[in-house]
């Protein structure tokens, strides 16, 4: 059978929220850091105190090769909770990439570094490394509800792409153990990506 990462990948994201009605696709303002920038792979579910990296730090950590970190960053655009040190760390690991609802810094960096980054904002400022939140637990990241992996019978997908913009939840077919999955899928914005800072 073929991996289901690469035929949902194929699918432009407008098709996926057609599908959904429109339900739960992220917000706009979530763009790639470079121009080109995809992303597939299992949804790792981070909630960030606002303006802290801490909980990130913990699931880049528990982080298994080829998932994708997704963070609720707490409504904070004025801290950055990922920048060039992490993306390495996350290229050493294997990790798909990140989708961040918050800030980034080091745009020049993350390009260089491959990792690909779609967040909200881009700031110089660094977050601070004090509050430990939660991960693998149910995130809204861009307004959409992302669901963590429980375990090996119940995953959580990303796709992105780099042609239509947006990015949708998308419900998986009941397993043959009668548990729902569902895939969390969307696409680098069309436009211009975050300015360098």
């Amino acid at each position: 059978m073929r991996d289901p990462l690469h035929r949902i990948a194929r699918i432009p994201t407008a098709l996926l929220s057609d599908a959904l009605g429109r339900l739960g696709t992220m917000a706009a303002a979530i763009k790639p850091v470079a121009r080109g920038m995809r992303l597939t792979g299992i949804a790792h579910t981070v909630r960030c105190y606002p303006g802290d990296y801490l909980t990130l730090l913990k699931a880049l950590a528990e982080a298994r090769e080829g998932e994708v970190l997704v963070v609720d960053g707490g409504g904070m655009l004025e801290a950055a909770l990922l920048g060039k040190l992490m993306a390495i760390e996350a290229r050493r690991k294997g990790i798909k990439g990140f989708v961040i609802d918050g800030a980034v810094r080091d745009l020049h960096d993350l390009e260089d570094v491959g990792v690909p980054v779609f967040a909200r904002a881009a700031t110089p400022r660094v977050g601070t490394a004090e509050h430990l939140r939660e991960t693998q637990v149910p995130i809204i990241c861009g307004g959409a509800p992302v669901q963590p992996a429980i375990s090996s019978t119940e995953t959580r997908t990303a796709s992105w792409s780099s042609h239509p913009r947006g990015c949708a939840p998308w419900p998986r077919a009941p397993s043959r153990s009668s548990v729902t999955r569902r895939r969390w899928c969307g696409s680098s914005a069309t436009g211009a990506p975050w300015p360098n800072s």
